[in-house]
């Protein structure tokens, strides 16, 4: 049973949440427009830098989703150890 806990609207607003959005935007934005650039010195690896900056977007994104949706696991511990 997965029960998720809304987090209260001040939290949701804080500053941290723009500044991920802007870093993914700018990761999404970088790594597009490097893409149809091929990368000196590696031999095989087309593009990588384009993958690395998606990524680094990808984790941005996981970060974000951890803070905003929290699954209630602490209130299923409170039910268990009501002290």
């Amino acid at each position: 049973m997965n029960i998720e806990h809304k987090m209260p609207e001040a939290y949701l607003k804080h500053k941290v949440f723009d500044d991920l959005k802007y870093m993914k935007e700018f990761y999404d934005s970088i790594s597009m427009s490097c893409f149809c650039f091929v990368a000196t010195g590696t031999h095989g690896i087309n593009n990588y830098a384009s993958y690395v900056y998606s990524a680094i977007e990808g984790t941005l994104d996981s970060i974000t989703i951890c803070c905003t949706k929290v699954t209630s696991v602490r209130h299923k511990i409170k039910k268990m150890n009501p002290s």
